[in-house]
């Protein structure tokens, strides 16, 4: 139970490969992650960005690491860099639902429920999120009243 073993190599600049440092990796690196990070839990599918990674698990949950200056791994934070798996903090009307899918961006990740709402977290200085703001959100629900049909992937 909970055996998974990740080979992360490459650029790590913002910790994306979760190593607990800041360090390139130019050999393979063998780590059974869900001992260290996940409490045993399987991972179901790993979802990459070039600065930011999200790992989602069978049980749901999800854990990220990388780039967070807008707050987009949705830890209710914009520290940055995060160089080890953190557990993402569902806040506001996201902690009764369960995420389905995340598609990540370079400077925000959005979220989709069960119930086909869409969460955003990360820059919005643009418009990004919808939110009629331009101020940075760690999950905020959007596409509100935008559509009239559920949403089922993003």
């Amino acid at each position: 139970v909970g055996n998974t073993i990740m080979v992360t190599f490459g650029l790590n600049t913002n910790g994306q490969l979760f190593t607990g440092n800041l360090n390139n990796v130019n050999s393979l690196n063998n780590r059974n992650i869900s001992q260290l990070y996940l409490n045993n839990q399987k991972i179901k599918k790993v979802h990459c960005e070039a600065h930011h990674v999200m790992l989602e698990t069978e049980d749901n949950e999800f854990y990220g690491s990388g780039h967070n200056s807008y707050g987009q791994l949705g830890l209710g934070t914009s520290i940055s860099p995060i160089s080890t798996l953190s557990h993402v903090q569902k806040t506001g009307g996201l902690v009764n639902e369960t995420i389905s899918a995340v598609s990540l961006a370079q400077y925000f990740s959005l979220f989709l429920t069960t119930t086909g709402k869409v969460y955003g977290a990360g820059i919005n200085v643009k418009g990004q999120l919808m939110t009629g703001q331009s101020t940075e959100h760690s999950f905020v629900q959007i596409y509100q009243n935008v559509f009239t049909e559920d949403i089922i992937k993003i």
